[in-house]
């Protein structure tokens, strides 16, 4: 090796790569045929890096609305109160409930510290809430392969994350649909 080369396999290196360490990775989880293979990503990942794992889903509710009418006093004119459908959205919260509990499960069985949690609201600003509430260093998450205007108009959460989370954000790719 020429004189004042760096070696680099030496720990005096000053150019050695070092590498990312993940204590805390949580992982945004959907309801999707491609939610377990992101979860079996995200445990390998937390096997490896010997990290915490916290699995999160939310569901962005679309009440079905019942409407009840109250009549009219004289110059009060008459009007329709919607109510939500209490029972659709405590089922729904269950089902999320029960897919983040099996998924947790699943990783305690190679002893990764895993916690879940699951909440109603907007998927993005929940997710980056929860990485900078939690302390997460990397956020993973799945992308369903929508773009041009099929993501204009229906939004696209994996975007809006990598934008806005407070720590690095790993973007799975799920099945690109055929166009």
């Amino acid at each position: 090796m020429p004189q004042g080369a760096l070696d680099p396999s030496s720990d005096s290196n000053p150019q050695k790569t070092k590498t990312m360490a993940f204590r805390k990775i949580l992982v945004a989880l959907d309801r999707s045929e491609h939610a377990s293979d992101l979860v079996e990503q995200a445990i390998d990942l937390a096997h490896r890096e010997d990290s915490e794992l916290h699995l999160m889903s939310c569901l962005q509710w679309a009440p079905s609305f019942q409407r009840e009418s109250f009549g009219g006093l004289g110059a009060v004119p008459a009007f329709e109160l919607p109510t939500i459908d209490m029972e659709m959205l405590q089922s729904e919260l269950r089902r999320l409930q029960e897919m983040l509990e099996g998924y947790q499960a699943q990783a305690q069985t190679l002893e990764i510290k895993t916690t879940i949690a699951y909440d109603l609201g907007d998927p993005g600003t929940l997710i980056c809430t929860q990485a900078k509430d939690w302390g997460a260093d990397l956020v993973l998450l799945g992308r369903r392969g929508r773009s041009g205007l099929s993501e204009l108009l229906m939004g696209s959460v994996s975007n809006f994350v990598l934008h806005h989370a407070p720590c690095s954000v790993l973007v799975v790719q799920g099945q690109v649909p055929n166009v």
